[in-house]
């Protein structure tokens, strides 16, 4: 179904929710073969909507995304995570997070998921994917020569247009400065969370390091003060209740990461595609039309025998600015779409802080009576 089967072709008609319904992909680093060493990272990537798992490379990944760009210009295509040659284990990770997010932006997106090229990406089996990719891209026109609304776009594109991209791609501009801000707490969040499951690791291992300790023969050292022997055969056993705040922890920041920091680094990654989008319709669609368009005019009037003609080429280069300005319009609907998702993020924000210090409090709860007895009829201070 396309955007005008829906009714009036200047409106996205999806809502989020609609939009998380086209397909729910998941990226994850294939087992390896034993034996086999590879000199590439493979990815396993699953499409619900196809009901698929293929095997690609990141090299895969660029196939496609070119594609895409080469396709829709004129839509905001998702960047790629950058290349290098030399990958560790959190870099690996990184950039699968990140390839999950590109696939799952261009899966939710309304025009680019009914291309052929995502298709073939996410059910073709084989690890010779690209060259089926670069058979696509043969005589690809883009998507200005196949649109069906070419001859529309006169009234598709109101005169205030160009005024109302403007407000907006500042507005986003905003929002994506300030989401990064966000998205920097958030990930101080996660790293504070995963600090706090390794100190804690850390404390119960010291404790059981202590009663490890080999007791002392005599009270030389104590001058008869009990507390030493008394704490050094008690302390042993608050190890065991250190271990489930350690994992409650650990469980907190994995819950922070996915539901928070991922959710708001694939807004970030959707807002930059529409920063680049806008870049390039200011640059290279309208500037560079006009650049045409001069040329054209000036060749036509030193070459009479010229078979260009200049009005028809002027007018097919206007009709793509306008094309562009259509798509744009298109493309922050699916941008402010999105911001559903901010609301989702915020009550994940809140409900893991309340679930996540209400079990840490349930948890230091359960261990102040082993605290209060490690010495024998010494009062605690509560």
């Amino acid at each position: 179904m396309t955007l005008a089967d829906r009714g009036d072709p200047r409106l996205l008609g999806l809502g989020y929710a609609e939009l998380l319904l086209r397909d729910t992909i998941k990226v994850t680093l294939a087992p390896e073969k034993k034996g086999l060493i590879l000199k590439h990272v493979v990815y396993e990537v699953t499409s619900q909507r196809f009901g698929s798992t293929v095997q690609r490379r990141y090299n895969d990944f660029i196939a496609l995304h070119d594609l895409l760009l080469q396709r829709f210009p004129y839509r905001a295509v998702p960047l790629l995570p950058p290349k290098r040659a030399i990958a560790d284990a959190q870099f690996i990770e990184v950039r699968r997070r990140a390839l999950k997010r590109f696939l799952t932006l261009v899966a939710r997106h309304p025009v680019l998921s009914e291309d052929k090229s995502l298709a073939v990406f996410l059910t073709f089996n084989g690890t010779d994917v690209q060259p089926r990719l670069k058979e696509l891209t043969k005589n690809v026109l883009d998507e200005f020569m196949t649109s069906d609304i070419v001859h529309r776009l006169d009234e598709l594109v109101l005169p205030d247009t160009t005024v109302q991209f403007a407000v907006v791609r500042e507005q986003l501009h905003q929002v994506l400065l300030c989401l990064s801000q966000m998205r920097d707490v958030a990930q101080r969040m996660v790293d504070r969370s995963k600090a706090a499951a390794v100190d804690l690791l850390i404390v119960g291992k010291e404790l059981a390091t202590i009663s490890n300790i080999s007791k002392l023969e005599s009270d030389w050292g104590t001058g008869a003060n009990p507390t030493w022997n008394q704490l050094h055969g008690s302390v042993g056993t608050l190890q065991n209740l250190f271990a489930p705040v350690h994992e409650a922890y650990s469980e907190q920041s994995l819950h922070e990461e996915e539901e928070v920091l991922e959710e708001l680094t694939l807004f970030i990654d959707l807002l930059v595609a529409f920063k680049e989008l806008c870049d390039r319709h200011e640059s290279g669609v309208v500037l560079g039309h006009h650049k045409a368009i001069h040329r054209m005019v000036k060749k036509s009037t030193q070459s009479s025998g010229s078979t260009i003609d200049p009005m028809k080429q002027a007018q097919q280069l206007e009709h793509r600015t306008q094309f562009s300005l259509h798509c744009v319009h298109l493309e922050s609907q699916f941008v402010y779409a999105h911001t559903d998702a901010l609301v989702a993020i915020l009550r994940a924000v809140v409900r893991l802080q309340t679930e996540g210090h209400a079990k840490l409090g349930s948890l230091w709860e359960r261990m102040q009576p082993t605290v209060a007895n490690l010495i024998p009829g010494q009062p605690s201070n509560r």
